[in-house]
This record gives structure tokens, C-alpha cells and sequence, in this order.
């Protein structure tokens, strides 16, 4: 890929993520390393936005497929898998990412798929995403009486047969409850590894705070730490000595 504006360049890096790992089966983590080697630059901001696209878009998959199925005149799984999980990021986007102005995430993810190699399919994606971040349509979702699987699996994006399983044990409220915090962006926890000491008089905590700028709590569990985010790993001295996990 060519240099470009860093919105563009981490919204394509997301594109090839998805696409070497719903086209080849590789995991998430070791796709987005290996696309992040080649631009070493990146700040962590720009890095954790590639990992939201990416993780937010396979959490979602099913709901952003089918929304695509009311919107695309073709059939979805026809389309080149670069168009295909351009549209999914996009519209991700639009729904779940309200820090992201719309107009922001449909520019960038036609530039996005250009660079990608894509260049035919910019005024598709560019028409799609514009229908969608109107959010004035319709589509019709599955009767939630009649067809509950067909209608929680699509509304909260699980497997068919996990809702099966669950709706024989759960009533919908609670249904709908589980199925909902499943769907939640999970928080940052550390282990502590009490017999590796840090490498100051600092308690982790207060280490964490003073040396990271990274706030934290003794949750959920004894020996775990809940932190607001990911510490530097490659240059925290607490980690290259084993003081946590």
C-alpha cells in the first residue's frame, strides 16, 4: 500500500486483517501483527483503532452480513472478500462506533478499499455505506414470536445454535440480557505475579499509575488487576520482569 492519510491506512490495514482471517482461518491477533510490522510508525492509538474495526466487525459479522443482504443487490458472499469486509468495517462503523462521524467512515473506507486494490468497487462501497449511515430504512426483522432463533441470532449476532440451546433455559428478557453483555467490548485485566517483584518499591498499582499513566483496580478476582488500558509492553519494566501477565 501506498503512504496515505493514517485514517485510510488503518481502516485498509483492517480490510486486509479481515480478509486473511475469514479467507484463510488465521487468528485475529496474528494477522494484525504481521500487517503492523510493515509500519512500524503507528501509534498505539492507530493500532487499538485497527484492532476495534477488526474484533468489532467478526463480533458483529452475521448482524453486518445481513444488514448488507437488505442493501446490496447482489448477493452478498459474491462479492470480492476486500469489498466484502470493506462494507462489513463500514458499516461497523456507522452502528457501533459513535465516537466516528459517519461522513469520517464512509470516505475513509472507499479510500480504504482503493488502496487495497479494489479500485472498481470504490462507488459501490462509497453508495452502500451512504444508504446505511442515513439509518432512514427499514429492514424487516425476523418475527420475534414467531421465529425467536432466526430473530436473536441475527439481533445480538450468535450462532443459531447457541440460541437454541439457550432459549430451552432462559426466558427472552433474560435471553436478550446474556446476549447483550456476550456482545460488550471486554475489559483489560492483568494477573499478578506475586513472586516476581516489581522492579521498585512501588506497589502495581501505584507502579502502573506513576510509570504508565494507566489507572487500575483490585477486580474481578484475587490477584487480578482491572486496568483502564494495556501497558506498553515493550517498555514496561514490570512486564520484562514477570510482574504481571
Amino acid at each position: 500500500m501506498q503512504k496515505k492519510h493514517i485514517g485510510t491506512l488503518v481502516r485498509a490495514l483492517a480490510i486486509d486483517a479481515l480478509t486473511h482471517i475469514l479467507t484463510r482461518r488465521i487468528h485475529f491477533d496474528t494477522a494484525l501483527s504481521k500487517l503492523f510490522k510493515n509500519y512500524e510508525g503507528l501509534r498505539r492509538i492507530d493500532k487499538a483503532f485497527a484492532y476495534e474495526l477488526v474484533l468489532g466487525s467478526l463480533r458483529w459479522l452475521s448482524k453486518m452480513d445481513w444488514i448488507m443482504s437488505h442493501v446490496v443487490e447482489r448477493p452478498f458472499v459474491s462479492l470480492d472478500p476486500r469489498v466484502a469486509n470493506a462494507l462489513r468495517i463500514g458499516a461497523y462503523q456507522i452502528y457501533y462506533m459513535d465516537r466516528v462521524p459517519n461522513r469520517a467512515a464512509v470516505s475513509e473506507t472507499v479510500e480504504a478499499v482503493k488502496s487495497v486494490g479494489a479500485q472498481n468497487a470504490a462507488s459501490l462501497v462509497n453508495a452502500v455505506l451512504r444508504r446505511i449511515s442515513k439509518k432512514s430504512e427499514y429492514f424487516a426483522k425476523p418475527d420475534k414470536d414467531k421465529n425467536p432463533i432466526e430473530y436473536f441470532s441475527m439481533q445480538y449476532a450468535h450462532p443459531s445454535w447457541m440460541i437454541a440451546r439457550w432459549l430451552s433455559r432462559f426466558e427472552s428478557k433474560r435471553l436478550a440480557f446474556l446476549l447483550s453483555a456476550n456482545n460488550q467490548t471486554p475489559t483489560f485485566t492483568l494477573k499478578i505475579i506475586e513472586s516476581n517483584p516489581l522492579p521498585s518499591n512501588d506497589d502495581i498499582p501505584s507502579y502502573l499509575l506513576k510509570h504508565c499513566k494507566i489507572h487500575s483496580e483490585w477486580r474481578p478476582l484475587k490477584g487480578a488487576l482491572r486496568v483502564s488500558s494495556l501497558p506498553h509492553f515493550e517498555t514496561c519494566d514490570a512486564y520484562k520482569a514477570g510482574s504481571y501477565i
